[in-house]
């Protein structure tokens, strides 16, 4: 988010939006024929980000959101839900999505998409053996400020004092 270094593909973007939304549904086809759905490439990843940059610039949020958890969805089909880089990318998509929600006026309130993410996160924690007490405490409090940002105090007051009990 914070990087200010604007590459090639990116000024390109911006600068072609028509022809970049046609090109990406030709790549988009192209990588459906070759690719697994299950599959997690770099080929993928390179196109999962050029298509992050097309939608941000577009301001379209929606579409953004969509392939965040598009993206989700492949990681559970190529390593389950258990695994420990599907819930990585939770946090990570809950954090951008956070924060998108935050600094751009446009952008809808995703909190309650970040709130499932983090939940999926903190069950995953629970599940495992060796998790420290300030770690969960800390998912607890995450998902607190989201529900205090939604305005929904009962909530924000319940995973306060979760994470208050887990130290």
């Amino acid at each position: 988010h914070g990087s200010n270094s604007v590459g090639p593909g990116k000024i390109y973007i911006l600068n072609n939006l028509e022809t970049v939304d046609k090109n990406f549904a030709e790549a988009n086809n192209f990588l459906n024929k070759i690719l697994d759905t299950n599959s997690v490439t770099k080929a993928y990843m390179w196109f999962l980000d050029a298509k992050k940059i097309h939608h941000l610039s577009k301001k379209d949020f929606n579409s953004y959101k969509k392939l965040q958890l598009e993206y989700l969805e492949r990681l559970k089909s190529a390593f389950t839900e258990e695994s420990d880089e599907f819930n990585k990318a939770c946090v990570k998509i809950a954090d951008d999505l956070e924060w998108q929600s935050e600094n751009e006026s446009k952008c809808p309130d995703f909190y309650n998409d970040c709130i499932k993410l983090r939940m999926k996160y903190l069950n995953h924690l629970l599940d495992k053996a060796l998790v420290s007490h300030s770690h969960l405490a800390h998912q607890y409090q995450k998902i607190a400020s989201l529900y205090i940002k939604k305005k929904t105090s009962k909530k924000a007051l319940d995973f306060t004092k979760k994470a208050l009990d887990s130290h």
